[in-house]
């Protein structure tokens, strides 16, 4: 979704739609499914903001080759994704090592 959002949209509205789309799935989560208001799942939560967020201001990036027909667009949109998923991986993994609670190991990711 974040590397959507930063290869169609501009860089701010990447951001906000990124974000918001974030926001809305957190609210989501504590009131409907009932996630625990503790320091670990509100620190799991900015996480993966911050991931998103990041995600997408890569995405925005849009070298000059991605400019110059659809199939380069796509071609970006790949590359993107890929990144986007490689560094929001990275995040959580990083996260995980520090809170060590989560059993999140290089397994799942695999």
């Amino acid at each position: 979704m974040a590397s959507l959002a930063g290869v169609t949209l501009n860089r701010r509205q990447a951001i906000v739609s990124a974000g918001l789309i974030w926001l809305v799935n957190q609210f989501f989560g504590f009131t409907v499914l009932q996630y625990p208001l503790s320091a670990i799942s509100l620190l799991w939560g900015l996480s993966m903001g911050l991931g998103t967020i990041a995600v997408a201001l890569v995405a925005s990036i849009r070298p000059p080759f991605s400019r110059r027909s659809w199939w380069a667009q796509s071609l970006w949109l790949g590359i993107s994704l890929l990144l986007g998923f490689c560094l929001y991986q990275s995040g959580t993994l990083l996260v995980n090592q520090w809170v060590q609670m989560h059993g999140l190991t290089a397994d799942v990711f695999l």
